[in-house]
């Protein structure tokens, strides 16, 4: 699946960057756009998907935080959910102190996280040619404990986790966050910095993902 992951991850920077293209262009964000430009059953139609792709996304963020806090603390599991639900109104909360506050702390975190997983890998010793063998694309996959029909489900698992609409909405509304010239050369130069920080962050996002995986 590390093929997987990568492609998928690639295909997201794709959809993020055009998404921040249109934003720094035109000023507005993905759903302003939405909203101007199709009629109004498509735009409840597009908002109705959204929220469905938020709350599936959501569901596993959810269970996998409460997951490790009954493996870290013994908490069971459905005060762990409600630990996690009032995490999120508290970074939130974190929003009164500015956007960069906030990416700050969510870099600090993220930070943190990489650098369990480094650690992890490094007491695994995972093999180095099983790795290089997973990065090779296949169509498709099978084992002796696992068929088609898993690899398939995965497969979309990860290009549904990469190739995530709130993402897109949320990477549109944060770039007009910053005060941009609307020169034609504040423009560029704004599309190739954006570029740039977007593909940092996904690069550190696949990295994780990938030590996860192995």
């Amino acid at each position: 699946l590390l093929w997987a992951l990568v492609v998928s991850n690639l295909m997201g920077l794709l959809f993020q960057h055009v998404c921040t293209r249109l934003s720094i262009t035109t000023g507005r964000n993905l759903a302003e756009e939405n909203r101007l430009e199709y009629p109004w059953k498509v735009r409840v139609f597009l908002w109705f998907s959204v929220e469905l792709a938020s709350i599936a996304a959501d569901v596993g963020y959810v269970m996998g935080t409460a997951i490790a806090l009954e493996i870290l603390t013994g908490i069971p599991l459905h005060y762990g959910v409600l630990i996690t639900g009032l995490d999120t109104f508290l970074a939130l909360g974190l929003q009164y102190f500015g956007i960069r506050t906030v990416e700050m702390i969510v870099g600090l975190l993220f930070g943190a996280v990489l650098l369990c997983y480094l650690v992890e890998i490094f007491l695994v010793s995972p093999s180095m040619p099983g790795i290089l063998d997973g990065l090779v694309p296949r169509a498709w996959h099978s084992n002796d404990k696992y068929g088609v029909k898993t690899w398939i489900e995965l497969l979309c698992a990860n290009l549904g986790a990469a190739v995530c609409p709130p993402n897109f909405f949320l990477q549109s509304a944060l770039v007009n966050v910053r005060s941009i010239d609307r020169s034609e050369k504040s423009i560029r130069e704004a599309f190739a910095f954006n570029l740039m920080e977007t593909s940092l962050c996904l690069f550190l996002a696949t990295l994780v993902n990938i030590v996860m995986l192995i």
